[in-house]
């Protein structure tokens, strides 16, 4: 499916952003729009400060940076986009993995989703979802919610609500968000992508997994990018 012209444009400009706000922007970036949910994938995106900083401090300081930073970028994507479309993106999700120099921006726009799923059938969508809640209910507990979408195809996004436990809500309150946030990613990746877990849907490789929380709404998303042709 090629990109419409409102997704080229919103590429363009988080790329010029990010390239502005870092010294370096991402080699690639690439917008799906659906429904009331919007995804930016950006490839080869670390910033020389920010490989230094790898290099000498680790993965958890780059990670305080670049949230740091996004915190700031997101009201710039969510003002230009509600230009363009229409829509409200208050709700902004993001990971990153320095490793792979890939990140992930998940926007919901909470005015047109009602918490319900709101996504069509898809080949290998159950499994998937199995497998989403089996990986939550070992890192946590099983979730109230799951339900998948297949955005394009290469991207699969993955809602998940009712899943914190009540020592994670509790760390939270204490102002350990950050903390927790690095401790769930590590975990749930491993899981999820671990053995034969998900070595592929619907014939497809994955390329990328990204995962965030909302602790407030408890609620997380997950994105799986596909690798392969298309």
């Amino acid at each position: 499916m090629r990109p419409t012209e409102n997704e080229k444009d919103i590429a363009s400009f988080a790329g010029r952003l990010l390239r502005e706000r870092f010294g370096k922007g991402p080699e690639a970036a690439h917008v799906v729009m659906q429904g009331p949910f919007i995804t930016i994938y950006l490839r080869h995106f670390l910033s020389p400060m920010e490989r230094v900083i790898l290099e000498q401090d680790g993965e958890q300081a780059v990670f305080r940076l670049r949230e740091s930073m996004m915190h700031k970028i997101v009201p710039e994507i969510n003002g230009y986009v509600q230009s363009v479309t229409g829509q409200e993106f208050k709700n902004f999700y993001h990971d990153s993995d320095f490793n792979k120099e890939s990140s992930i921006f998940v926007g919901i726009d909470e005015n047109a989703y009602d918490g319900e799923n709101p996504f069509k059938e898809y080949a290998g969508k159950k499994k998937l979802e199995e497998r989403v809640r089996q990986v939550t209910a070992e890192a946590e507990k099983e979730p109230d919610k799951v339900f998948s979408g297949m955005l394009n195809n290469k991207t699969v996004l993955v809602i998940r609500e009712g899943l914190l436990i009540n020592i994670e809500k509790e760390l939270v309150q204490q102002g350990y968000e950050e903390q927790l946030k690095v401790t769930k990613r590590k975990l749930e990746k491993r899981l999820l992508i671990e053995g034969k877990s998900f070595i592929s849907i619907a014939g497809i490789n994955i390329a990328d997994v990204f995962v965030d929380w909302d602790f407030e709404r408890d609620r997380s998303v997950i994105v799986f990018i596909m690798s392969g042709s298309g």
